[in-house]
């Protein structure tokens, strides 16, 4: 499994150059965004893989997960501002209220991964 992660880690940080290059000075500019626009840029920083075996072998111990669905996202400012304007268009959030969504997810630090794990049963 740390494999699987390393490589998705690896392939979302070998985007670090092209990312820099598209994030702007205009900060408000994603407020104009489509919803398609938005979705695109947060589908472009996600990567899926698998950990685990490809067949179920487990005889007593089905209580355990045989392998994985993973998935990273690497939250960079321009995908924050994406994911806050996509939930704007389908939550009817005003400006004010998007822009205080990414200004309290940017705080967090530069570098932000969400990892999901579904374990296969």
């Amino acid at each position: 499994m740390r494999f699987i992660f390393l490589g998705l880690t690896v392939g979302l940080m070998s985007l670090c150059p092209m990312l820099i290059a598209q994030d702007g000075p205009d900060e408000g500019a994603y407020l104009s965004w489509s919803a398609d626009q938005a979705e695109a840029i947060v589908k472009s920083m996600r990567s899926d893989g698998r950990a685990g075996g490809l067949f179920d072998f487990r005889v007593t111990r089905t209580e355990r997960s045989y392998n994985y669905r993973l998935r990273a996202t690497w939250l960079t400012p321009r995908v924050i501002r994406a994911s806050a304007r996509f939930l704007q268009l389908h939550q009817s959030l005003s400006d004010e209220e998007t822009r205080a969504l990414v200004t309290e997810a940017e705080v967090v630090g530069d570098i932000v991964m969400m990892i999901e794990i579904d374990p296969r049963e």
